[in-house]
């Protein structure tokens, strides 16, 4: 007769007890299944998270037709929402995951108005403008080291089609005050010539 460990004998008729016992008890055995996992996922949120994640991306790597079509779907039923993900998204890459923290202080720390026009700021229309010759990342994100300030949408454009040259800037006011001047004295010098009859 072969020698066997005594807790391999053990063992085997405790696992066949557990066995008899969630034959007899299916509904038992059910709800202390699903406890047993219920604590575990609560235990692991991080990994439950990530698992997850997995999975889909797993899915959608096998499936990406049905993936299109969903997004799709989704686009076309939730506009606001979808674009309201997309600025999000764009915002926490550009400026990193404390962006609203960063728009919130800055908004703060400028009563609420353009730095740059010293406007109020519209609802919605706010922009975190940046350096963008920052060597420490790509010109399309920011820093706390090159964050300029909060400016309004219009000046934003402005002194980017100015490409972000000051001087430019100072010469395109400058003859935009000297074509006002002429350009309002021809309207007063026109307006005198039709009361005149003059035309």
């Amino acid at each position: 007769m072969p020698y066997e460990e005594p807790g391999k004998e053990r063992a085997s008729s405790s696992a066949e007890r557990s066995r008899r016992w969630r034959e007899a008890n299916p509904e038992k055995a059910r709800q202390s299944a699903i406890e047993t996992k219920r604590r575990w996922r609560e235990a692991n949120p991080e990994r439950v998270r990530q698992e997850g994640r997995e999975q889909m991306r797993r899915w959608r790597e096998a499936n990406p037709e049905k993936t299109l079509e969903s997004a799709r779907r989704y686009r076309e039923a939730n506009p606001e929402k979808h674009r309201a993900t997309v600025r999000h998204s764009a915002a926490r890459w550009k400026h990193g995951p404390n962006h609203l923290e960063l728009r919130a202080g800055l908004l703060a720390k400028q009563d609420g108005r353009c730095y740059l026009c010293n406007e109020p700021m519209p609802p919605g229309g706010s922009v975190i403008e940046h350096d963008h010759s920052c060597p420490h990342h790509s010109p399309e994100q920011s820093c706390s080291a090159c964050v300029r300030g909060l400016a309004c949408s219009n000046c934003n454009t402005l002194i980017g089609l100015a490409g972000d040259s000051p001087s430019r800037l100072r010469l395109v006011a400058r003859n935009l005050e000297k074509a006002k001047k002429a350009a309002a004295k021809r309207i007063a010098d026109r307006a005198t010539q039709l009361a005149l009859g003059d035309f």
